[in-house]
Formats: structure tokens, sequence, C-alpha cells
């Protein structure tokens, strides 16, 4: 998808393609994707655009949308109006559906362009124009703000690839000179895992969020793309991608960094250091959930929205994550964060990734339970990943149940889905 010749200015987005049900045909014809953004960037030079009606599946129907709206009376939407309807993650419970307005996105992939200087070769300081690889699914809102809407602010280029996994990337990456790439931390660790991978002189920047990252696939990227600047970004739908960002830094375990720009996290009423449900207010946060008053009400209060991640926000504004509300586990009274241990399981040898869940105890209530995909050769000791986990963490959070699976159940986008870890691994 190629945007307009030029930065554009703030404007509303006119409208935006639905895509839940058109990824596959994204894939094998990109260049429509392309013609949409070209007729739309004729018509409406000064905005950003994709135009097709809410109801669109086929190729066919975007097409003859983009046609039509190169004919069409110009159609501005208030910019605080909703232009997508976008599924949540669902990862610990019922996905909702969250509004994406022009507003939110715009700021949203303006704070990426500035977190990530986009547009622009640090390394020599002069304008370059950018290319970005979309592994995510286009529906997904690190896909919609971090990709396809940024770059065309920046006039930059989103390739569209046919195969999406990391093996097949390995080829379009080096073909296309690609610049910018943002994927889940799955995606990296079996990509930072494939031999022969050519080297990617023309990478600049490497994003990614959604879940932690593993200690030893942080580690391959950076020896591995010594020039390339990664970043932990998180955030969520209702956030239209990140609220916080952290270039990596070995020296800062367990921070995901501070509040991009415009944006503000807190941790609840707890004070410095305190530990409290997350909650983030800026110009990025969603107006609610489609047709649904009441959950939109119960997470937005005063403009701040409750994200269901618990964490604490330290006195230079430096956020750690400790997990999500729904997914502490209770274990005797003691409260047990399953990101605190998974960081701890994924940093012992042998082991590329773990997840950690909550299982039913007569005696305490929960008791934890731990799911790690080894390495190539790797023989699973429960025993010493017992011992790591007590040594670093403490007694309380010790796995009663730990196993050994070829891959860890994801969603969509790519994240654990921890619902269908319970579901299949009571």
């Amino acid at each position: 998808m190629t945007g307009p010749p030029g930065p554009l200015e703030y404007g509303p987005l006119v409208g935006a393609a639905y895509l839940g049900s058109s990824v596959q045909a994204f894939r094998d014809r990109p260049r429509s994707l392309s013609g949409l953004l070209a007729a739309a960037a004729r018509r409406w030079p000064q905005r950003a655009a994709v135009v097709a009606p809410a109801g669109s599946r086929t190729f066919a129907e975007l097409e003859r949308a983009a046609d039509a709206a190169a004919d069409a009376e110009v159609l501005l939407q208030d910019e605080d109006d909703p232009v997508v309807a976008l599924p949540t993650s669902g990862t610990t419970g019922v996905p909702k559906t969250t509004l994406v307005t022009s507003r939110s996105l715009i700021h949203a992939a303006l704070a990426y362009s500035v977190l990530l200087g986009l547009g622009t070769d640090r390394r020599t300081g002069e304008a370059s124009p950018e290319r970005t690889l979309a592994v995510l699914p286009l529906h997904s809102i690190g896909s919609l703000s971090a990709q396809t809407t940024a770059m065309a602010l920046v006039g930059g280029t989103c390739v569209l690839p046919a195969d999406t996994s990391p093996a097949a990337a390995r080829r379009p990456l080096a073909e296309h000179a690609v610049t910018h790439l943002d994927a889940v931390p799955a995606w990296l660790s079996l990509y930072a895992r494939l031999p022969d991978r050519a080297p990617l002189p023309a990478l600049r920047t490497i994003i990614y969020g959604g879940a932690p990252m593993p200690v030893g696939t942080a580690a391959a990227l950076a020896r591995d793309h010594s020039g390339s600047a990664l970043y932990d970004v998180r955030g969520l739908s209702e956030t239209h991608g990140h609220a916080t960002a952290l270039r990596l830094d070995p020296a800062t375990p367990g921070s995901v960094g501070r509040a991009v720009a415009g944006v503000e996290v807190r941790a609840g009423g707890a004070g410095p250091g305190g530990v409290g449900e997350l909650e983030v207010r800026g110009a990025n946060v969603s107006p609610g959930y489609l047709d649904d008053p009441g959950t939109s009400a119960a997470v937005l209060r005063d403009g701040w929205l409750r994200t269901g991640d618990v964490g604490a926000v330290a006195a230079d504004g430096s956020v750690r994550i400790l997990g999500r509300a729904k997914d502490v586990i209770l274990r005797g009274g003691a409260s047990v964060f399953s990101v605190e241990v998974e960081q701890v399981l994924s940093g012992a040898p042998g082991v590329a990734e773990a997840a950690v869940y909550a299982v039913a105890d007569p005696i305490g209530g929960e008791a934890v339970a731990a799911a790690v995909v080894l390495r190539s050769g790797a023989v699973l000791d429960a025993g010493e990943l017992r011992r790591l986990v007590r040594a670093e963490v403490g007694g309380h959070a010790v796995p009663r149940h730990v196993a050994a699976v070829e891959a860890l159940p994801r969603n969509l986008t790519g994240k654990i889905d921890k619902r269908r870890l319970r579901e299949e691994r009571p």
C-alpha cells in the first residue's frame, strides 16, 4: 500500500475499509488496497482516507467503492465520529467491539511517527522513505495505527505479503528493503530461530507488544540487527495502539517504558511505585464499545480508561505491567502475577516461551500452572524451573503443574489465549 507522496496534515479520516472478513483477500490482492488509498488521496489530498461501505466483504465491492469515491461528493465525518468498529483480542474473556475514531487513530499514528522518527534515517539524520511489512492481521489495531495509517501520514509504503509466516517473510523483508517491522513477540521468536536469514541493512526499527518479549529473543534480535532500534510498545485496542514505549534496555527489566506523547498513565489511586489497575487518558482513547453503554461507562471514568492491567508507575513515569487483573492468581491469600513467573521461566535455559495460568485448588482456592515450549533438543526439568521461580519470585509463585507443549494456543493477533489454555490443559 503506497501513501501520498508527502507528509499529510492532520485531518479527519473520511472512511475506513472493514477488514474483519477480508484479510485473506487483502493478502492475495495487495494492489487493490493501494488503489483505494490512491483514489482517496487524489480526491482529498490533505487527508488520509480509505473509503468503503461498512459491510464490504470482497475486493470487487471495495474497488467499486474506490471508483465511486473519485467522483463522489466529499463526505466529511466529525473527527470524533467512529470510523471502524474493531473486535478486541479477548484473551482472558469474551471479546468486545471497540470504536475507533478519526481523532484517536490519527493521534496514535502521529505518536508512532514521533516515537520512531518515521521518515528520517536516525543513523544519518537525513530524510528517508519508510517501508513496512504487514505481518500483523490487517484488522488488528497495531496494523491499523502503526502501519497502514502511520505509513500514509509519512508517505511510506506498506508491503502486504501473501504469506505472513516468519519463514516466508525473509524474502520480502530483503527484497523490499523494509525499514520498519511490527510483530508480536511470538512471531519474532520464530523468526529469530530461522536459519539462513539474510542481513537486513535497511531495517531501522523493530517494534513489538501484546505480550512480554522473551529475553533470549530480544538478545538475538539486538545481536543480529545491531543497526536497528528495538521498541517494546504496550497498549490496547481501546488505546488505538501503544500507550507506553521503551527502547530495548537490558538494564530496565520488567519496565514497559513511559507514556507516549499526549498520553497519561496512572496506577489507579496508588502513589509512585504502588500497585493498582493501570489507567490511561489521552486523545488516543476510544470513546467506548459498540452498542454496549454499560461496559463503556464501567471502563471510562472522567476520561480515564481502565485497562484491566495490574501494574505500577514509578516517580519518573516508568511503567511496570504485572499482568491482567483477570489473570492474577490468588493462591491462599497471596497474589501471583503471571507475567513475573513467565519472565523467569522464559529466561531459563532450554525454554523458548512460557505461559502461566490458574487452576482450581480445593485448599488455596487457586494454584499456579505453567506450560512451556522447549527449544530444540531441550528436555523438561520441572524441578529446576520450580527452583528458579522460588529463588527469583518466591515460594507462593512456584508452579504446582509444569508441562511441556509443542505450541501455546494463540488468537488471531498472535497473543497467548489463556482461556483456551485453561480449557485445553485443566
